[in-house]
């Protein structure tokens, strides 16, 4: 086919697309919308996971942790019998080679809470989290995100507790609370802090029971001699996960050969599971909406070939071949779905542009329930500009796709027959 018979091919296409304005509308509309709503969902999704797991490591896992190996394996008991021997050696092995670490000890302890600081008296099982207040604050967000008074000091009898916890039993900056605790020995004991803080930080699940008070002054009550039970570590944004576990790996042979060394992915199993059977569904989903959408525009388009089957065969009778009218036919089609593909992405990067950068608030109702994302309130979203070329050229194949085989019925009738009939 020669230059100029093509070009007027795709004038003449253009043409016929704004001759029938109704259908054309209509069907790039569909197109629009269909397009439109795939990446903003996508997009949706792929920032409640992305956020999710940077709130994982802010205030949960950080990038890297080391354990005793007996107590990785029970780490849900937060037995304190497994600390780390010559902890305090490897935290400094580990700063001297340029790594932000923090020590920490988590137990299993009950909280008891009334008298004149409560409206009402009760208690609750918690899990405590025993910091160092200066380290902590260089791996963890926790601090940034006092909402009510301020951090924990070190070698004090204070306590940060999360903002829902402290909803639930009514606490207030002030208070005291007595926690009863089993110490290294079997043995148990009393101590009472005074809670001088309150965290509201974008992780709900931190929220919900979140407990922090004084590495220093707790390991005198639990006999631990100041032995960590972990250690995290964070990383730059642009780190290597398993390099950088290797590398830590190195450093630590000459220390102690039963420690356990393991990135945030692995201890975050059972929420990377869930929120991989989200993205299959929430996938799934979103197919069948576009192969709804898909449908609908192949609906308009067939209806669109067979209402000019007359059409077709006037273009016939004057001497223009098949291929000639596959072209026109698939350009016009094509044209369609450009026109719906640029009207989809104008509302969806309208859209996403205030998603990641706004958000939508859905405070009111992760106060409730957990929706397995680590997601305090605001959902953002993320650009995915490969979803979005690849959406985009979706569309646009199947409509000229579409064009082709449904012209290729109306070819199918003699040019008496279709005059006739039409």
């Amino acid at each position: 086919m020669k230059k100029d018979e093509f070009i007027f091919i795709v004038k003449l296409a253009f043409k016929n697309m704004w001759h029938y304005k109704r259908r054309t509308i209509i069907t790039a509309a569909s197109i629009a919308m269909g397009l439109a709503m795939f990446i903003i969902v996508d997009s949706l999704l792929i920032g409640a996971e992305k956020e999710s797991e940077n709130n994982l490591r802010w205030y949960e896992t950080a990038d890297i942790v080391i354990m005793e190996t007996s107590y990785f394996e029970e780490r849900l008991y937060k037995d304190i019998n497994h600390t780390i021997t010559g902890s305090a050696k490897i935290v400094s092995r580990l700063q001297e080679n340029g790594y932000r670490v923090a020590p920490r000890i988590t137990f299993l302890s009950e909280m008891f809470f009334g008298g004149v600081d409560f409206d009402e008296e009760g208690h609750i099982a918690t899990v405590v989290t025993a910091v160092k207040p200066a380290p902590d604050k260089e791996v963890f967000k926790l601090h940034s995100t006092i909402v009510e008074g301020r951090y924990i000091e070190q070698n004090s009898h204070e306590a940060v507790i999360g903002s829902f916890l402290a909803e639930d039993i009514d606490a207030k900056v002030g208070s005291f609370i007595t926690l009863l605790f089993q110490g290294k020995g079997g043995f148990f004991e009393l101590i009472d802090l005074e809670i001088v803080g309150i965290t509201d930080c974008p992780n709900p699940n931190v929220n919900r029971s979140l407990l922090i008070v004084d590495f220093n002054t707790i390991s005198d009550y639990l006999e631990t001699d100041y032995e960590a039970a972990e250690i995290y570590v964070s990383l730059s944004s642009f780190s290597n996960l398993n390099r950088e576990i290797q590398k830590i790996e190195k450093i630590l042979e000459t220390n102690n050969n039963s420690l356990k060394v393991v990135g945030w992915e692995e201890l975050s199993k059972d929420y990377l599971a869930i929120a991989k059977a989200k993205r299959g569904g929430s996938a799934l989903i979103l197919v069948l909406v576009f192969i709804i959408a898909v449908v609908g525009v192949s609906n308009t388009m067939l209806m669109a070939i067979y209402e000019r089957t007359k059409e077709v065969a006037v273009i016939r009778s004057f001497g223009a071949n098949d291929k000639f009218i596959y072209i026109l036919f698939s350009a016009e089609s094509a044209f369609v779905g450009l026109l719906g593909v640029l009207i989809g992405l104008v509302i969806a990067v309208s859209a996403n542009l205030y998603m990641v950068n706004i958000g939508f608030d859905f405070g009111y109702m992760m106060r409730e329930i957990d929706i397995g994302y680590r997601i305090q309130s605001t959902m953002h979203g993320s650009w995915n500009f490969l979803s979005m070329v690849l959406s985009s050229m979706f569309c646009l194949f199947f409509c000229g796709l579409f064009g082709a085989l449904f012209t290729r019925r109306a070819l199918k009738k003699e040019i008496s027959d279709a005059l006739r009939d039409s």
